[in-house]
């Protein structure tokens, strides 16, 4: 495997940072011994998410590489970050994850209106930015902290 360059360490590194912030604005249901970050269609900057431990305010998460048409990911997961994937995946992911408490990041959703609650931009240096699709999050079972929804950019589909 070829070692990233410092510019895509960097973004992977932010690209992590912001994620694990989201979840440690984020309340489930229940309360939880641990999350399962379930990473979906190769996200550009997932790398850090998959290479070891992470830990959220305190709360252990496991991420782990799940298959799109994976059965078990509402069941089993409570995040999913998910990279490019066509419409018709985007649905049926969503269909799957309907239902259960789960919440929803993508970094390759560029009008973040089709699913995902939080849709990430990485800028020409490391500059991670986000979009909120709110009818996701009202329909997503979980809580997100209204000071997280300030920080981002209303999802209206124009980059910010």
């Amino acid at each position: 495997m070829a070692t990233p360059s410092p510019l895509m360490a960097r973004r992977t590194h932010a690209v992590s940072e912001v994620v694990l912030g989201i979840i440690s604005y984020t309340q489930w249901p229940i309360s939880l011994p641990q999350l399962q970050l379930c990473v979906l269609a190769k996200p550009l900057y997932a790398g850090a998410l998959l290479n070891g431990a992470l830990a959220s305010e305190g709360l252990k998460i496991v991420a782990r590489q799940m298959d799109i048409d994976d059965p078990r990911l509402g069941r089993d997961c409570n995040v999913v970050y998910l990279g490019a994937v066509t419409d018709t995946q985007r649905q049926k992911i969503f269909e799957q994850l309907s239902g259960h408490p789960v919440l929803s990041i993508s970094d390759a959703d560029a009008v973040c209106a089709a699913g995902s609650m939080f849709c990430l931009y990485v800028e020409d240096t490391d500059t991670v930015r986000f979009k909120t699709n709110l009818d996701s999050v009202a329909r997503s079972g979980v809580r997100v902290d209204p000071h997280v929804l300030l920080l981002s950019h209303p999802g209206t589909g124009s980059k910010p």
